[in-house]
């Protein structure tokens, strides 16, 4: 397995433009609206104080229906032996494990994700289950360091909500996606029958107290409460899939909208 914790020189930066004209912007971080640079230290805050802890909360939050939405993902996805694969926010390694369990020993598997703690266990885990064709990269998914046209598939678990440039994530997505490969996103969102919705957001109020009766951190949970609030509906992101130049795109409600998964496709022509 090898780990990559630090940029690389394959990465397009962005202009100076776009620089400036983030530090101007202003982003969600759960109901508040807070600088680009403030959302990325606060979301990798969060994800470090619940790193010990992440997998067996969202065990405990979803009543174990994420094994199951991600297996779903991999389904969805259409990955094949041999595919290079990145793991986009792939922080403790689950959904690139359940990858290798697909494809064994065959292409070449990449966690990418923004937090040095989460993707720590994430390169344990693959280690004992034996990977030898996964390697981890440190980055934020706003700037990939990776070549154009590398990958056939990327995959995103429960995580997009928390990019803070949603439109640069999905351009640098494209960018290294070779043309025909896909983006495969599972994402909470939101369900459509109102007594499902008014249920589900009363069971989801219970997750910081949850969080503070077994970490002891209840900020973050409420943070990842109010995240998914906040998030696109699953048309809006269907749009912007479409407007980053994806193809062929479609989602897939799971339990009545509580989570889903989206797909799109780079096209040929690119």
């Amino acid at each position: 397995m090898k780990d990559d914790l630090s940029s690389s020189s394959n990465a397009e930066p962005n202009s100076k433009e776009n620089k400036e004209e983030n530090c101007s912007e202003e982003f969600s971080f759960g109901f508040e609206k807070v600088s680009a640079s403030t959302k990325q230290k606060r979301v990798n805050t969060v994800f470090t104080n619940v790193a010990n802890e992440y997998d067996l909360m969202n065990d405990l939050m979803s009543l174990g229906t994420h094994r199951l939405f991600k297996r779903m993902l991999i389904e969805v996805s259409g990955i094949n032996p041999g595919d290079q694969i990145l793991d986009l926010a792939g922080g403790t390694g689950d959904v690139a494990d359940l990858i290798y369990r697909t494809v064994g020993n065959t292409g070449q598997i990449t966690i990418a994700d923004p937090n040095l703690q989460m993707i720590e266990i994430g390169r344990d885990r693959l280690l004992d289950a034996g990977a030898c064709n996964v390697s981890t990269c440190v980055c934020a998914a706003e700037a990939l360091p990776f070549r154009a046209n590398t990958f056939d598939k990327i995959t995103l678990s429960f995580g997009f909500r928390n990019f803070t440039d949603q439109y640069q994530a999905f351009s640098e997505m494209r960018r290294i996606l070779q043309p025909g490969g896909s983006v495969t996103i599972l994402e909470f969102t939101k369900p459509k029958a109102q007594l499902l919705k008014n249920l589900y957001a009363q069971y989801r109020s219970l997750w910081p107290k949850l969080g503070a009766f077994i970490t002891g951190d209840k900020p973050s949970y409420t943070y990842l409460n109010d995240s998914i609030e906040v998030h696109l509906s699953q048309e809006a992101l269907l749009e912007m899939f479409r407007d980053a130049g994806f193809v062929n795109c479609f989602y897939t409600d799971l339990l009545g909208g509580v989570a889903a998964i989206h797909k799109g496709t780079k096209p040929i022509s690119d």
